[in-house]
């Protein structure tokens, strides 16, 4: 199963935070720190300072931070 596989499966888990993550590393394409994924195994330079954030009512946009 590829990595991207396995994250669209943690979409439908029971715990909330499980499902945050899964939906945050599906929209970072790339592999980054402790979150590696072997679809994407590069770090991608264009995306340093940027996050993805979630707000309370599930939506959800990347954010440059400095």
């Amino acid at each position: 199963m590829r990595d991207g596989e396995s994250l669209r499966a943690l979409l439908d888990c029971e715990h909330p935070l499980a499902r945050l993550i899964a939906r945050c590393g599906l929209e970072r394409q790339e592999s980054r720190g402790a979150h590696l994924r072997s679809d994407f195994p590069t770090l991608e330079a264009r995306f340093d300072e940027r996050h993805v954030v979630v707000a309370g009512d599930g939506a959800s946009e990347v954010q440059t931070w400095r």
